[in-house]
């Protein structure tokens, strides 16, 4: 069996770290303000 390190937090550099984490944050809050753009643009 192979030992896999999965603690990103202290391995990666914190520039990728940061891209890593926040990409997910930055697509919700795109999507979630692209919804009530089109929302209220039909309301």
């Amino acid at each position: 069996m192979e030992s896999r390190n999965d603690n990103i937090m202290g391995t990666m550099s914190e520039g990728k770290l940061l891209a890593k984490l926040a990409m997910p944050m930055i697509f919700s809050v795109l999507v979630s303000s692209l919804y009530n753009i089109i929302d209220s643009i039909f309301v």
